[in-house]
């Protein structure tokens, strides 16, 4: 009863809400003073800031930080440090969710392994099906990486904000890591290789 009463204290909260640029079209973040609760590209599936009447059209500071994160993340940076997340879901949807987010930068997984992870997590037999239905809900679109999540066979396979929206984010962190590497690269053969200086004497 108390856990049930302190959920609503927190949903009471007030909403915040903007709507920032981005090289995908226009993005939709919704937050409280504390946490970010949802990012969606305008437009798509299962975008619950869509009809509700009870946001705040004014930033905070949750949403200015969600927003200079979003800008460094097009701007091509891997390592980026992350404004507080406040997904609402499911337990299981939560849990599915964590597991996203360990998803490394520019590295993909399957609906399966996932499912996997949630069998040996839980010690429940867990269904790809059953998967894709809690990414497909995943509220905080980039920031939580639903879209490093392919098919068995590395298939493109849905995404909330579009599939031409997935390929073209993997293809950007495909970049910016080969571009890491090189620098990686070059950085060793300068050490293996170092400059020699005239001599002074």
């Amino acid at each position: 009863m108390k856990k049930e009463a302190r959920r609503r204290r927190e949903d009471d909260r007030p909403l915040f809400g903007t709507i920032t640029p981005s090289p995908l079209g226009d993005i939709r973040i919704l937050a409280t003073d504390d946490a970010v609760r949802g990012i969606f590209f305008v437009g798509q599936k299962h975008d619950f800031g869509r009809e509700n009447e009870n946001i705040r059209w004014e930033k905070n500071a949750i949403l200015a930080s969600a927003i200079s994160c979003l800008k460094s993340y097009f701007r091509g940076e891997s390592d980026i440090e992350l404004p507080p997340l406040d997904p609402q879901g499911t337990a299981f949807e939560k849990a599915v969710w964590s597991l996203l987010s360990s998803i490394p930068y520019g590295k993909t997984t399957t609906y399966g392994r996932i499912a996997k992870a949630m069998e040996e997590r839980g010690g429940r037999r867990t269904s790809p099906r059953a998967v894709g239905n809690a990414i497909a809900r995943n509220p905080i679109s980039i920031l939580i990486p639903c879209h490093r999540v392919l098919g068995a066979k590395g298939q493109w396979t849905g995404y909330a904000g579009g599939i031409e929206r997935k390929k073209w984010l993997l293809e950007h962190e495909g970049r910016v890591v080969a571009r890491i590497e090189r620098k990686e690269e070059n950085g060793q053969e300068r050490n293996q290789y170092p400059s020699r200086r005239p001599s002074s004497d």
